[in-house]
């Protein structure tokens, strides 16, 4: 029989859809060659966002590395100096003139809810007397409302400057003045190496899982394992895919191969790398003997020889390997088919066996079927070379051999 090189149902380890088949029955397919896709725009979108991330964190790396500029510092020096500043203002209490600007709030507030709360009842009996709408009269309710809300919040501000700064403000502005402190010393004593080595471990953490996302992504291209040619094509696009799944069946038909079974007596006569000619659908071609299997056939009782043949022939054709040898022996040719199992391993064929006595008792011809027990010497093709109990001139039984039994009477038939 002879077989590819190599033939593959080539399928996805991933589930998915099957976005593009981009192959057709017949094509010749190189190696590497995109076969089909998987639809891959979910990770393509999880790969962007890792990337970004990883340019990120390389910023944050670089700054790192190469200390704070002095922008920062500027800057954080400032916000010290300012929380400074608040600290002192509530240790040394409001100042008179803080006091003095929030009673003048409240004062003001005060007189413009008496002048809201005084339009108000207007427009309530103007409402009342149907001389204006209930918009205009909620205008100036919701206005007194406000005014009210703003005076009670002057108020709180005036109480609490005239009272003065409660300890527990003092100790939070506290811990704020030294945040900042700590924040400036850091900047000016620059980066601490393990924040460095803590970022480096932070990128190499997002660069491995890009490396998953890209494995996951090249996992969902199908690419040809080896030139060949595509024999099947099983899904078109579309389809949701299963792993394991067949897509296509490749074929490599450029290096063929046949598996030849070969006696046992004749197989030293083969010397792997040599050419012999091999016999397929009538046309005879030379075929380089690639290697010899040291087991023999249990069905055949015969060891298979591998050999290379041009890439002219077909794949599933039947192969013939041609021998000459000269082999002095006595025996009988019978076809194969002619051969029955006997026992202990030995074949037999059935002989017909003429019949002495007068001819009214039997038809002309009768013959009686016998069993005689052979040994196979060699076999050729659908022939087979026997000796054991035959002798020349014997009938046997060619074909169908399973329709008789020993002792059966049969009429001969000789074979033109």
């Amino acid at each position: 029989m002879i077989e590819a090189e190599r033939t593959s149902e080539l399928s996805f380890e991933q589930p998915g859809l099957l976005m593009a088949l981009q192959v057709e029955e017949g094509a010749a397919i190189a190696p590497g060659e995109i076969i089909a896709r998987l639809d891959t725009r979910q990770l393509e979108a999880q790969r962007s966002g890792l990337l970004a991330q990883r340019d990120q964190a390389r910023a944050v790396l670089s700054e790192l590395e190469n200390g704070p500029r002095q922008e920062t510092i500027a800057a954080t020096q400032a916000q010290l100096a300012q929380e400074k500043a608040r600290l002192r203002e509530l240790q040394t209490g409001p100042r008179s003139e803080n006091i003095d600007a929030a009673g003048s709030r409240v004062q003001d507030l005060q007189e413009q809810l008496e002048l809201a709360q005084l339009q108000t009842q207007r427009r309530q009996a103007l409402y009342q007397e149907g001389a204006i709408s209930q918009e205009q009269f909620d205008q100036v309710a919701t206005q007194e409302d406000s005014i009210q809300a703003r005076l009670g919040a002057a108020r709180s501000e005036l109480e609490e400057l005239q009272t003065g700064t409660r300890p527990e403000q003092i100790q939070a502005q506290q811990a704020q003045v030294q945040a900042v402190r700590s924040q400036l010393d850091e900047l000016v004593a620059g980066t601490r190496r393990e924040q460095i080595e803590a970022q480096q471990a932070q990128i190499q953490q997002i660069e491995a899982q890009i490396a998953e996302i890209e494995i996951l992504i090249e996992k969902n291209i199908l690419r040809a394992p080896f030139p060949g040619t595509v024999s099947l094509r099983y899904l078109d696009e579309g389809t949701v895919v299963s792993p394991g799944q067949a897509v296509v069946r490749l074929v490599e038909d450029s290096r063929l191969k046949a598996r030849i079974g070969v006696p046992p007596s004749v197989i030293s006569r083969l010397t792997p790398g040599r050419q012999y000619p091999v016999e397929v659908n009538g046309d005879t071609y030379d075929a380089t003997v690639l290697s010899i299997l040291p087991e023999l056939d249990s069905a055949t009782r015969t060891q298979t020889a591998i050999l290379a043949l041009p890439p002219t022939v077909v794949p599933g054709a039947i192969a013939r390997l041609e021998i000459d040898r000269s082999q002095s022996t006595e025996g009988y040719w019978l076809p194969t088919s002619a051969l029955v199992r006997g026992e202990r391993g030995l074949w037999a064929c059935y002989a017909l066996v003429a019949i002495p006595g007068p001819e009214e008792e039997l038809p002309r011809g009768t013959a009686q079927i016998e069993r005689r027990t052979v040994e196979v010497l060699y076999t050729e093709g659908d022939r087979s070379l026997v000796r054991g109990m035959l002798q020349p001139g014997d009938q046997v039984v060619k074909t169908g051999t399973q329709q008789f039994v020993p002792g059966q009477f049969v009429r001969g038939v000789e074979e033109s």
